[in-house]
Order: C-alpha cells, then structure tokens, then sequence
C-alpha cells in the first residue's frame, strides 16, 4: 500500500495553485519585502490580486505581514514558517521534471 494520500496531496497544491503563487515566493525568497515593492516586482498584477493572493499567503502561513507603525501605514512581507517545506517540495519537483523530461 502507498504512503501517500490522495486528499493530503490535493490540499498540498492547493496552497500553490493561482498564477501568482510562486512568484510571490521566489519574490520574497530574496528578503522582506514592502508592500509596494512586491507589488513593482509582479507587475503586471493588479492591486486586488496580489491582495487576494498575500492573504491567501498570509492564511496558510506561506507568508507573514508585519505592519510597519508610519503615516501612511507601511506593510513589509517575508517568507512564513511553511514557506521553506513548500520550496522544498518544489525544488523536488524541479529537479524531477527536469530528469523526467516529459514532452509537453
């Protein structure tokens, strides 16, 4: 019998799913990050995606918010606790879809 689970890998890439996902990852994996910065650096991702996608970032802790005390209120974002396992997991894929060479 396998070790692994269908449902568990189903909820597992749906942390990853969305166009924005990853390069919000490989975004942040250079530091934190202002808000607007982000949002120069994923251009051309509208202001309510990127929104959308932080919080959803934010909820499965792939992402922390840390909101800076100024006028107007700053917002700087770093990678979260379960950022290096999901990186993890995607070099895994990486380097499997590049030896597995597939034709699409």
């Amino acid at each position: 019998m396998s070790d692994w689970n269908p449902d568990a890998v189903r909820n597992a890439l749906s942390l990853i799913e969305g166009r924005w996902v990853l390069p919000v990852l490989r975004a942040l994996e250079s530091g934190p990050m202002r808000r607007h910065v982000l949002h120069r650096r994923l251009h051309p991702i509208s202001d309510k995606v990127l929104t959308e996608t932080l919080r959803r970032m934010e909820a499965a802790d792939l992402v922390r918010r840390t909101a800076i005390a100024s006028v107007p209120v700053e917002v700087d974002y770093e990678l979260g606790a379960r950022s290096a396992e999901v990186r993890a997991l995607l070099t895994l894929m990486t380097a499997w879809t590049t030896r597995s060479q597939f034709p699409w």
